[in-house]
């Protein structure tokens, strides 16, 4: 094999090996980015993580259909929820071929760090145009629904 074929090869090699990296990271820190752009206000970065044809199914609400809807939505919560922060925890992700879970717990605080509510949540994600994207993804609390 001649040199210029060997180096060849060898760039092809380091972008396959590249390219996992990018892909395997993008599944595991998927819930730290969801968490710093809600932090952060910025429902379209939030937006982005999910799929073109996702659908965001959150507690006490119809669902989101959409990358789109799915912005609205989450404008509306932090707009809502305007001052407070969550903090995402991931417990549990697996992934085979194009399909995978994630799955953990969430705090929501407000400014003086009391916890207003908390809960647990699980993602469906799929890979799509080489990038992990959230699929479907559910939340709920773990605090009693108030009386009346």
């Amino acid at each position: 094999m001649s040199f210029d074929k060997r180096i060849l090869y060898g760039l092809a090699l380091a972008a396959l090996v590249a390219c996992l990296a990018v892909a395997a990271e993008d599944y595991t820190d998927t819930s730290e980015r969801w968490e710093k752009a809600y932090n952060a206000g910025d429902a379209a970065a939030i937006a982005a993580l999910y799929a073109e044809d996702g659908i965001l199914m959150p507690p006490n609400a119809g669902p989101s259909t959409g990358r789109k809807a799915i912005q609205v939505f989450i404008e509306s919560d932090l707009a809502a929820n305007k001052g407070n922060t969550i903090e995402i925890e991931s417990v549990d992700n697996s992934k085979s071929g194009d399909l995978g879970f994630a799955n953990g717990t969430w705090r929501m605080k407000d400014p003086k760090g009391t916890v207003l509510d908390e809960g647990k949540w699980l993602e469906v994600r799929m890979m799509v145009d080489g990038r992990w994207r959230i699929y479907r993804d559910i939340w709920n609390s773990n605090l009693p629904l108030p009386p009346g």
